[in-house]
């Protein structure tokens, strides 16, 4: 699959691997090789609830509306706008529980192939929720510490 793949010797072998699975599963549930990798992927789905915490006030706002199921997000885009149309170059994002954040720039060549401009970035949010998670059971400890003392006070 390396050799398949334009710059699939710099692809970390974990894509390889769950990438293969999805094209096994494919083919042994529709009987044919995937056209391209939205026939891999299931539509999206959002979570109820999505906090922005990389963003300041400045950059992106979230407003709920009247209707719970739905919020209004305002970005602040760059001054300059590219072109409506023409456009050869994209920027895909996606989040999930495991990377809060990942990105990657893709570019169109005119004979209709799409590559990848470098190996794209996330954002782990590991660190941060181990340290969360640490903090949450200490202070639980402390609160069941509490309560013992009050008990042996009483």
């Amino acid at each position: 699959m390396r050799e398949a793949v334009a710059g699939g010797r710099d692809l970390p072998s974990a894509l390889i691997t769950s990438r293969s699975r999805q094209v096994t599963a494919f083919v042994r549930v529709q009987g044919r090789l995937p056209a391209g990798l939205f026939d891999l992927e299931a539509v999206p789905r959002a979570a109820r609830m999505l906090l922005l915490s990389a963003c300041d006030g400045q950059q992106a706002t979230i407003v709920r509306g009247d209707d719970p199921r739905r919020a209004l997000l305002r970005l602040q885009l760059p001054c300059r706008q590219a072109r409506r149309s023409g456009h050869t170059t994209a920027l895909g994002v996606d989040w999930g529980l495991n990377t809060l954040l990942s990105a990657g720039a893709a570019r169109l060549h005119g004979d209709g192939r799409i590559t990848a401009l470098g190996a794209g970035g996330m954002f782990r949010t590991a660190g941060g929720l181990a340290r969360v998670h640490r903090l949450r059971r200490n202070g639980e400890h402390l609160h069941a510490e509490n309560g013992h003392c009050r008990q042996l006070i009483g």
